[in-house]
């Protein structure tokens, strides 16, 4: 039993339509000020700086109210803060690196933002897929993103998903003095709520086994001239102390961003039980 695990799963006879109760980790920062990008405009471009290093901040585990707790939870991220979908061995706990801690000699009631502070719950949590469109190639729709991982893994045709418009992909970005939109629909996330986020490495890996089967992966070149493998969704996320950055970026004015809410994609099971769901692809 993971030290993390939580007493939320559902009976087995109700499972499908059971709104569990989903504990995510909240980070906050303190050093630096903002995990957000930051957005400005030089010469009619948008450049993004800055984003995405945290030093010293702070955790815990919030818990809500199934898929409707996330959605609603979401838009109030500010933008000195991330998500994790592994909880913390403590919380709340304040976070320091690792050279930090050492030096400390491991307080009780800090930790580092590694794995060996973090770890999957044995319980609900959030599967997240992240989409970022290929280069050179016109973002997908959220029907064709959800339809597609649907078309694959058919156990998820009807599961219900979260969408939200990825907010460190710089969308939806107007410049509101001319009113010209300056960046649409990039990078998205789908959200999946599952019975133990445990299973999460694992149905990554199924997912992206199934992506490439069907014919949706493509190698990219990196600039040392090895091959990268690529699907639709990142294969690198599913560690359990990797952030989320979903707030919205830090726009400098003229700039805007206006994502919109985050958007069900309706299903009749609330929570997935990806160990069946997502089985392990076979050889064939």
């Amino acid at each position: 039993m993971n030290n993390n695990s939580h007493n939320n799963s559902c009976p087995q006879q109700t499972e499908a339509n059971c709104s569990a109760k989903i504990p995510v980790s909240l980070v906050t920062t303190i050093k630096p000020k903002f995990l957000s990008k930051r957005l400005c405009l030089d010469n009619g471009t948008v450049k993004k700086s800055g984003g995405g290093a945290l030093f010293k901040g702070q955790v815990e585990i919030v818990h809500l109210d199934g898929l409707e707790g996330f959605q609603k939870f979401l838009p109030t991220l500010g933008t000195d803060q991330a998500l994790v979908y592994g909880l913390p061995t403590i919380s709340p706990a304040r976070i320091v690196t690792k050279e930090d801690y050492a030096r400390r000699k491991e307080p009780n009631d800090m930790i580092t933002r590694t794995k060996e502070h973090f770890g999957w719950n044995d319980g609900p949590g959030i599967l997240m897929l992240d989409y970022d469109p290929q280069t050179g190639t016109p973002s997908l729709s959220r029907e064709e993103l959800a339809s597609i991982l649907r078309e694959v893994i058919p156990g998820l045709s009807d599961v219900q998903m979260l969408w939200w418009a990825s907010a460190s992909a710089s969308s939806f970005i107007t410049n509101t003095e001319t009113k010209e939109q300056l960046a649409g629909q990039k990078g998205q996330r789908l959200y999946i709520p599952v019975k133990d986020a445990s299973d999460i490495p694992r149905a990554g890996e199924a997912i992206i086994e199934y992506l490439w089967a069907a014919g949706h992966g493509h190698f990219d070149v990196s600039k040392a001239g090895s091959l990268l493998s690529r699907t639709v969704f990142d294969s690198s996320v599913w560690q359990s102390n990797r952030l989320d950055f979903a707030a919205g970026a830090i726009c400098v004015p003229p700039l805007e961003q206006n994502r919109g809410a985050p958007k069900k994609i309706d299903g009749t099971i609330r929570v997935a039980d990806t160990q069946t769901l997502i089985p392990n692809p076979s050889s064939d």
